[in-house]
């Protein structure tokens, strides 16, 4: 079993300047036995997982591509989810368990994951979902020997093939827009382009939405190069959906993550030379609306009406086309009007 304590080389990864994102990888590969590296290396943040983690586990050791390892990140667990994965790692060498000092939450972890792979792709899994046993044998082989930065499977690549959508431009659109699903679980990423174009996560603890933040880097990183990406339209991944999902909580969508997360991708696609106000606008009323609906739930309306107020986001709504939008529901367009018009007092 191979057991890592969080140091202070992963404390500097997790800083997110570029430069020292590189270093501590490439030095991580340098300090790490390279006598094997895996084809696959897949990543585990592992906080409260209960019943759903032996599933979850069971259908990643049991993959018929068995040339993988699986990186498990301890985020200081409470329910002894930590004793469940040892007792896996005893008894599959591919495991490795590193262990977080503190809770980082899952953006970060992913991070202390990405600095200790070795696998020629990366892989992502939440600790209470599952999938098929077949989905990296197929995921790897559509790779084609590292043709593809990215291998997509699952709502992603369903919908590229439904709406027949052909490039990187229009792909990267419908991320920064949330029309196509942003999931980074059931894909498969090329760890040399990750390292290469300096993609991480962010800090979910500030910011949320981190899949759909790590994908539009990905696809704005291809773009305008020969980087490609590859799409298997088949359901390979189970997103498990209960009531202790981080993603049903207000704390996920609380109003000021989401609007950092906004003012990040806005400075993010302010650098790339296509026009992407208007997705961007479309997201901003996707988000800012699931969030305002868990706010009424949770009874968080102050915090949200304060967030509000304080967040300059006319720039973005002005590129937002102030009609009906057929790519949101009616409530959504009915929130988008008001929220116009409560910014224009």
């Amino acid at each position: 079993m191979n057991i890592n304590i969080l140091n202070s080389k992963e404390e500097a990864y997790l800083k997110k300047d570029n430069q020292c994102i590189e270093q501590c990888i490439q030095q991580s590969k340098a300090e790490k036995d390279i006598s094997h590296s895996p084809k696959i290396s897949i990543i585990v943040p592992v906080y409260n997982a209960g019943e759903y983690l032996r599933p979850c586990l069971d259908t990643l050791v049991n993959q018929t591509f068995r040339d993988i390892e699986i990186i498990c990140i301890l985020d200081c667990p409470t329910d002894s989810s930590d004793k469940v994965i040892e007792e896996y790692a005893r008894k599959d060498k591919r495991i490795t368990v590193v262990k977080n000092d503190r809770n980082l939450h899952i953006g970060e972890s992913r991070n202390v994951g990405l600095r200790v792979a070795k696998g020629e792709y990366i892989g992502f899994s939440d600790h209470d979902d599952t999938r098929t046993l077949d989905m990296y044998e197929k995921l790897y082989k559509a790779a084609n020997n590292g043709e593809y930065a990215v291998v997509a499977s699952g709502n992603l690549a369903m919908s590229v093939q439904k709406m027949g959508i052909s490039s990187i431009e229009d792909i990267y659109y419908g991320l920064v827009s949330r029309r196509l699903s942003p999931l980074i679980m059931p894909n498969i990423y090329n760890r040399d382009f990750l390292i290469r174009n300096h993609i991480c996560f962010c800090d979910t603890k500030t910011s949320s939405i981190e899949d759909v933040l790590f994908n539009v880097w990905c696809f704005q990183a291809m773009l305008g190069t020969d980087s490609k990406a590859n799409f298997i339209p088949e359901y390979l991944y189970n997103h498990i959906f209960h009531n202790t999902n981080e993603v049903n909580s207000y704390d996920y969508w609380d109003t000021e993550k989401i609007i950092n997360t906004i003012i990040e991708l806005n400075n993010l696609t302010k650098q790339c030379d296509v026009k992407v106000g208007k997705y961007l606008g479309e997201m901003l009323i996707r988000s800012l609306y699931t969030s305002f609906r868990l706010s009424v739930k949770y009874k968080q309306f102050r915090n949200y009406r304060r967030a509000i107020t304080s967040f300059n986001m006319n720039e973005i709504l002005s590129e937002y086309p102030f009609r009906y939008n057929n790519h949101l529901s009616i409530m959504k367009n009915l929130y988008a009007f008001f929220l116009l018009t409560f910014r224009k007092r």
